[in-house]
Parts: structure tokens; sequence; C-alpha cells
């Protein structure tokens, strides 16, 4: 083993990505193996000759283990989070909510076949404000809002003559946030 490379290092060299990089252990100085891992294009692969390297404070195969441990945990956590995304985002509808001028409300569930539901009557005064709901259902059936994005009477027109409200949840099902998603569509408008 060279002198510059630890015994983390050569480690996760000899196994990482199925081997493919145990060359760089027998670069032949320092600054040839720390080229080769900087230019391989493998931030993953970066990030542990870093972080186990001596000058790092990696100064036993022990002290590696705890590091590979933490990040694992970290990336672990971090995989949660998405999941969490994800699951929000998955079969989650999005509820249009138009208030008018006097008062009125209707409410809609974006792209089901259901007509707009008006409280009192109709809606057919002027549009002041539109409300999108990201909502999914909760184990008893109540509405739980996941997220929630809310345009002016104007905006609502211009989406409505031109935009398409159909595109919004299958967008945001794809990760795009709900405010983004709403604005992209008035903007065609």
């Amino acid at each position: 083993m060279k002198s510059f490379i630890n015994g983390s290092q050569a480690a996760a060299l000899s196994v990482y990505a199925t081997g493919d990089f145990q060359h760089l252990a027998e670069a032949e100085s320092e600054e040839a193996f720390v080229d080769d891992y900087e230019t391989s294009g493998d931030g993953l692969l970066r990030f542990l000759m870093v972080e186990l390297a001596d000058k790092e404070g990696c100064d036993s195969v022990t002290e590696g283990l705890n590091r590979v441990q933490a990040a694992i945990d970290d990336l672990e956590a971090v995989k949660l989070a998405m999941e969490k995304v994800l699951d929000k985002l998955s079969a989650t509808p999005v509820r249009l909510t138009l208030l008018t001028r006097e008062g009125r409300t209707g409410q809609v569930v974006i792209g089901s076949k259901n007509p707009m539901v008006w409280d009192n009557a109709d809606g057919d005064d002027e549009t002041v404000s539109a409300t999108f709901d990201l909502f999914r259902l909760g184990r008893l059936g109540e509405i739980e809002i996941v997220d929630s994005f809310q345009i002016d009477g104007d905006q609502w027109r211009s989406l409505e003559s031109e935009g398409s409200t159909d595109v919004i949840p299958t967008r945001v099902r794809l990760g795009i946030p709900l405010s983004k998603v709403v604005m992209e569509e008035v903007s065609r408008g």
C-alpha cells in the first residue's frame, strides 16, 4: 500500500463500485492519486477519499468505519425524507377553490369528472381568488392539506383562458412544487 493511501481508503477502493476504482491505489504519487479521484466524475468516490484521508483526521480503520457509518446514517435520513415526499405526492389530488366578489365559494377536485360545486347558487360573479390545495385523505377520511397556493382573480382568469388546470396534479406528482406549477400555467395565459 502506498504511504499516501491509508487502510480505510484502500479498503474502500477495493470494493467501491465493484472495484472499478481499485487501480487508483496504484498511483505513483499523492498528487496523481488526488487528481485521479477528483477527475473520476464520481462524487461519492471523491467524498469517500476525502472523508477517509489522514489529512481529514481519519487516522485508523476504526475511525474510517465510524465515518462511513455516519455517512450511511445521513444518507438513510435523506432517503427517508425523499420517500416521504414521494408518499405525499403519489396519489395526492389537487382541490381548486374559487372565491367570488360576492363571497361565494366553489370547489372541485382538478381532473375529476365532477363539476364545480358552489355553496350559494352559482359563481357567475367575478372571481377574486383561486386557491389550489394539495391534499390527501387521512385514516378517518378527513382531508389533510399538504400544500396550498393562492392566486388572485386576474391570474385565475389568465389561467382559465389559456392555461390548463388539468396538468397541475400530474406535474405535482412529478415532484414539482405546487406554486411553481400553478405560476407556470398562469404565465401561459
